[in-house]
């Protein structure tokens, strides 16, 4: 009759040891969470949103008048929407700049690749080089995919 009953103290110690480890793993998923919210902020701020409305008369975010100069690399992102009936994919391939024949134009150096539904709006980051002998106050247009629109190229 003489049993012992199981120590009270390795209960204790491993109540005590559970409730360090909530608290370190509180510490730790908080000390992450700050560092992406950080990383996510310091990606967008890499690429500001140009703030130009889209809808079908006006399918790219790119606004009337667009400022580069020759040799300066622009990150941005724009608005598009599909005003097309059948999907749009980007690419840089497909993200062209023309001001007419001969012309110096901007060029894409890369493009985020993005599928575009019909009647849909995407935000698309886009990195663009200003080329030398660019005209300045010229005509120009944006084609992303079969969407296009025009604006004044200013690199003045």
């Amino acid at each position: 009759m003489g049993q012992k009953r199981g120590s009270l103290s390795l209960s204790v110690n491993a109540i005590v040891v559970l409730v360090l480890a909530v608290i370190i793993m509180s510490f730790a998923i908080t000390f992450i969470q700050k560092y992406l919210r950080e990383a996510e902020v310091g990606i967008s701020a890499q690429f500001p949103e140009l703030e130009v409305p889209v809808n079908a008369e006006n399918p790219i975010g790119i606004g009337n008048n667009f400022l580069i100069k020759a040799g300066e690399e622009r990150k941005l992102t724009l608005n598009v929407y599909n005003n097309k009936g059948s999907a749009v994919t980007t690419t840089q391939r497909n993200v062209l700049f023309d001001c007419g024949t001969g012309i110096s134009v901007p060029k894409t150096t890369d493009v985020e690749p993005k599928t575009i539904e019909s009647s849909q709006t995407e935000k698309v980051r886009v990195v663009i080089e200003g080329a030398q002998n660019m005209p300045n106050n010229k005509i120009c247009k944006i084609t992303v995919g079969s969407i296009e629109q025009s604006f004044f190229l200013v690199t003045k």
